[in-house]
């Protein structure tokens, strides 16, 4: 809500303030329909018509979409049972796969041996530094998962 300062007393340093009248949905409305009708010669009852059409729409677009959440628990809790008894139902569900399994130094070494590469080449190939294959390597650090995919 807007504040107007009326008037500031300097002895007390108070501001005596009224608060501005608040413009109704309807009058917006009706000057939006007043807007949209300029320069047609309209009658009053015309422009009534076409402010409470525009009520209308702004209504229906503010309008709040009612939500039953004990039909939806309920529903979801019926479709998680048929899916453990095994029914048909329209679950979706995605397996994953398992993560990666953690190599040695050895093995990375071996993997790169493999390709005759220089640990700077298979770096590159890896896309990551040539320090974390001399690392990984030599045991100080592991490779993380989607690293271990590419190996």
């Amino acid at each position: 809500m807007v504040s107007r300062v009326i008037k500031k007393d300097p002895a007390t340093t108070q501001s005596h303030t009224r608060r501005a009248p608040r413009i109704q949905p309807e009058a917006t409305a009706l000057k939006g329909a007043l807007a949209s009708t300029k320069g047609k010669d309209l009658t009053f009852a015309q422009i009534r018509k076409a402010a409470a059409a525009a009520m209308k729409r702004k209504s229906m677009k503010t309008a709040k979409k009612k939500v039953n959440l004990f039909a939806d628990l309920q529903q979801s809790l019926q479709g998680a049972l048929a899916y453990e008894l095994g029914k048909k139902s329209a679950l979706r569900v995605t397996e994953l796969p398992p993560p990666p399994k953690a190599m040695s130094p050895n093995q990375i070494r071996a993997v790169r041996q493999q390709f005759n590469v220089s640990q700077a080449t298979f770096a590159r190939i890896m896309n990551v530094s040539t320090n974390a294959v001399e690392s990984w390597e030599q045991g100080v650090r592991h490779p993380r998962e989607a690293t271990l995919k590419l190996l």
